[in-house]
C-alpha cells in the first residue's frame, strides 16, 4: 500500500450529506492523521489507521471515506431521506462490521455500529455524541465489533482472542493526540462509554438505533 500525499480529509468530508455532516471535530482528527502518515491505499481507496503501518499486534480498525452504496446495503432503502440518516465511515471488524453516524429524528448526531451477522451483530447506539468514536478509538481494541470483549482493557482482549500475551501493540500517538490535541480523557475499556449494547440477533430491543433500522427494513421489504 501507497502512503497518500494529500486530500484525505477533504474528501471525507465532502463525502457526507448536506444534511449529516461530518462533525467538526472528526476533521481535526483525519488531519491530523493525513499529516502524520497514518493514510494508506487500501483496495477501496484512502484508509486511515491508528497506526502508520500494518504492525502486528496492532488494531484492525480503520477509517474511510463514506460510501451511500453500504447505507442502502444496511437499510435496504435508496430513499435519501433514509440513506442520509446513516453513514458508516470506520470499519470495526473484519466481519465486515461498521461504525458511523445516525442523525435521530430530532437532528441529534449520535455514534452507532452495524454488525455483520456472521460475527456478534453488534447493533445499537455507541454513544450520544460522536466525539466518543475519538474516545473508543484510542483505546486500540483489536476490533470494536465484539462487546464481550468491552470490559476488558484492549490488551486483554488481544490476548483473548488476536495474540499471545505481550505481542499488543497500542496506539501511542493516536491515543496521545486525542487526549493532548482534542483534550479528551481516554478510559480503561470501552464498557465505560458504552453502557448497552443489542444485536442484529435480539427478537426485540429497547435501543432507539436498533428500532429504527429495523423499521426502515420492514418498509424497505
Amino acid at each position: 500500500m501507497n502512503r497518500v500525499a494529500s486530500g484525505f480529509a477533504a474528501s471525507f468530508a465532502a463525502a457526507f450529506p448536506a444534511a449529516n455532516p461530518m462533525p467538526p471535530v472528526l476533521w481535526q482528527t483525519l488531519l491530523w492523521l493525513e499529516g502524520n502518515g497514518f493514510v494508506r491505499h487500501g483496495e477501496q481507496g484512502p484508509i486511515a489507521r491508528l497506526h502508520p503501518g500494518m504492525e502486528p499486534g496492532s488494531s484492525l480498525v480503520s477509517l474511510r471515506a463514506p460510501r451511500v452504496e453500504e447505507t442502502r446495503a444496511w437499510t435496504g432503502s435508496d430513499q435519501t431521506g433514509v440513506t442520509d440518516r446513516l453513514v458508516l465511515f470506520v470499519d470495526t471488524g473484519v466481519d465486515g462490521s461498521q461504525a458511523g453516524i445516525w442523525l435521530d429524528e430530532r437532528g441529534h448526531q449520535r455514534l452507532v455500529h452495524v454488525g455483520a451477522p456472521k460475527g456478534p451483530g453488534l447493533l445499537c447506539e455507541l454513544a450520544d455524541d460522536p466525539v466518543h468514536l475519538l474516545r473508543l478509538l484510542a483505546l486500540g481494541y483489536p476490533e470494536l465489533s465484539a462487546p464481550a470483549y468491552f470490559g476488558m482493557t484492549a490488551a486483554d482482549a488481544h490476548a483473548m482472542g488476536y495474540g499471545p500475551a505481550g505481542s499488543y501493540v497500542p496506539p501511542v500517538r493516536f491515543r496521545a493526540h486525542v487526549e493532548r490535541d482534542l483534550d479528551l480523557d481516554v478510559p480503561g475499556t470501552a464498557s465505560v462509554i458504552v453502557r448497552r449494547t443489542a444485536s442484529v440477533h435480539d427478537a426485540d430491543s429497547e435501543d432507539r438505533f436498533w428500532r429504527w433500522l429495523a423499521g426502515v427494513r420492514r418498509v424497505a421489504g
